[in-house]
């Protein structure tokens, strides 16, 4: 260290005290801790999970290999570091980086060098809002250039003009290409803009812009968005003017935004989530804390998690938006998005109809874009409740979709639904501790996503491990209520073990899926137990019209779905006092 630890102190507090890490209590949260390890010599400590544990107190069965947090907000650092050596510290004696690779920063004399270099790489490597904020700020090199060397000023600037010239025909060309698959390629773009700070209170400032990034980061962890960099949304939002308008520009679907007050003990957020291209408020809520001192950036990542479990997530308010004008589109030749928006209608409430319409979709998905893991997954879950509910005549649809699911792992092994429906695979095949590893695994990849919380909560009580089971999926529908009906099936499941039957039959009430066996099924086998035969035998009658070869393969049906033997011959037990007639 070529400095004394005062002077990089002296240098650390200067940079705190800048604007962009004033309103950042993360990235000051995360400088603070490297820079006081390595000063204090022990920079050896300095991993993601120490981290992630001890900064941020982040729970100790945290995995850093599966949750980004760390690395996103260490990209974010060096990207504000790099920015703050262009303005406020372009005169600094001491620079201090943090390599990428490392989160152990170096501290250096700066020179001259460094800011020459630092504005060719800034200029070049930031996404397209923050480049052209920098250039406003920073040296234009090639200028930089010509001025050293007046003899080849004219031979530059033919170079450049033409350079210029075929750049922006390319970029014409390549814009309209891309807006024109936009809307059925890319996935839905969101951006966080900084909350309104209405607390008549500059301070909070810190707790506001930490509420874009903290929202910023979580969306990020959801595989179906697009994230647009809130450091970006910050510069667009602070430059004033129509800030709608700008970011138009760059193909923006959705942005979160909304405001802060304080009155006496009490935090008051509103938030609204608004359509960028109708400007339609899709939907808005409000969240009213007591705060103190102590709890205030708890309450803060509270609010975010309500935030995200309502809008994100595969029934958030973002896909459900979506799922809704893609059943509007009656088109066979869809989108991969459209493509992935009808298995999520058809998901919701399965029907033969829905059931082609995403089938059709998701096999032009699969050739159009056939990198896209989860089009993948969802396909191989079409083929398996082919398999499950022969909703359609499939030819080795079992096979067809563990070929889907195992190309879907290959392509994103840390896909959140890939997952899902691999451990639904497992399932299937009566692998039980395989299922129950790989769903676990899907819970750790983003707990703030409800519905997959939720679904994987759901597959771990069928597979028998109710109390886990059930917790997962109160979880998931407390950050967001906008679930399936097939969810009730667990619920019935557990009451119906338990000898509980007239419970069992409030879930199956529940159950609304009528194209359906399952719904007559679950409440024949209630009603027969509670000793309401007619009333089961009118729900038996049912499951044949739906089903003719149900009595042929009850057994087969219902252990898809439900893993313990004893409960499986539970129910077929009660089907059997309905009128079910096992061959043998």
């Amino acid at each position: 260290m070529d400095f004394k630890p005062e002077e990089i102190k002296e240098q650390i507090n200067k940079i705190l005290s800048s604007t962009d890490f004033k309103a950042s209590r993360q990235l000051t949260t995360l400088f603070k801790y490297v820079t006081e390890k390595t000063i204090d010599g022990h920079a050896e400590e300095i991993k993601a999970y120490t981290i992630a544990v001890e900064a941020f107190n982040r729970e100790t069965s945290i995995n850093t290999q599966l949750d980004p947090f760390v690395r996103v907000l260490a990209s974010r650092l060096r990207r504000t570091l790099e920015h703050y050596y262009l303005s406020e510290g372009k005169n600094d004696p001491i620079r201090i980086e943090i390599p990428k690779g490392t989160y152990v920063p170096v501290f250096r004399k700066q020179t001259e060098k460094d800011i020459d270099d630092e504005t060719v790489s800034t200029t070049a490597g930031m996404d397209r809002v923050e480049e052209s904020y920098a250039n406003k700020k920073s040296v234009n090199p090639i200028h930089t250039a010509v001025l050293k060397k007046p003899k080849k000023f004219f031979t530059a600037t033919i170079i450049i003009t033409l350079i210029v010239g075929l750049v922006l025909a390319l970029w014409f060309l390549l814009f309209k290409k891309v807006n024109s698959f936009h809307s059925t390629l890319s996935k839905p773009t969101i951006i966080v803009l900084p909350f309104r700070n209405l607390t008549g209170n500059s301070e909070w400032d810190l707790l506001v812009h930490s509420m874009g990034e903290d929202l910023s980061i979580s969306f990020s962890r959801f595989d179906d968005l697009s994230v647009f960099s809130y450091y970006s949304a910050r510069n667009i939002y602070e430059q004033g003017g129509d800030t709608f308008g700008e970011i138009k520009k760059f193909g923006v679907d959705y942005s979160v935004t909304g405001s802060v007050r304080k009155i006496n003990d009490t935090m008051h957020v509103n938030v609204e989530l608004i359509d960028v291209k109708t400007n339609e408020q899709l939907w808005a809520n409000s969240y009213e804390k007591k705060i103190s001192a102590a709890n205030i950036f708890n309450i803060e990542q509270e609010i975010v998690k309500g935030i995200i479990g309502e809008i994100g997530g595969d029934y958030g308010v973002i896909s459900r938006n979506l799922t809704a004008s893609s059943l509007e589109n009656h088109q066979t030749d869809l989108g991969v998005y459209e493509a992935i928006a009808l298995f999520r209608a058809y998901g919701y409430a399965p029907s033969a109809e829905l059931f082609q319409r995403a089938l059709h979709s998701l096999q032009k998905a699969v050739t159009t874009d056939s990198s896209n893991a989860l089009v993948w997954a969802m396909l191989g879950n079409l083929y398996f409740d082919s398999y499950s509910l022969t909703l359609s005549s499939i030819d080795n649809a079992f096979k067809k979709g563990v070929d889907c699911i195992n190309k879907a792992v290959q392509l994103d092994p840390q896909n959140q639904f890939v997952l899902s429906i691999e451990g639904f695979m497992y399932q299937l095949m009566g692998e039980r501790d395989k299922a129950l590893k790989v769903l676990e695994k899907s819970v750790t990849l983003n707990p703030n996503n409800a519905f997959l919380v939720g679904v994987s909560g759901w597959n771990i009580a069928l597979l028998g491990e109710f109390e886990r089971g059930l917790e997962l999926m109160a979880k998931g529908t407390k950050l967001n209520p906008y679930y399936p009906s097939y969810f009730h099936l667990a619920y019935y499941l557990n009451n119906f073990r338990k000898g509980e039957y007239k419970e069992a039959l409030g879930e199956a009430e529940k159950f609304k899926l009528p194209n359906l066996f399952w719904s007559p099924m679950l409440k024949a086998a209630a009603l027969a137990k509670l000793g309401r035969i007619e009333e089961a035998k009118k729900y038996y009658k049912q499951i044949v019209e739906l089903r003719p070869d149900f009595p042929q393969r009850a057994h087969f049906y219902i252990k898809c779905y439900v893993y313990p033997e004893d409960l499986v011959q539970k129910i077929l037990a009660g089907l059997r006092i309905a009128g079910l007639e096992l061959e043998n």
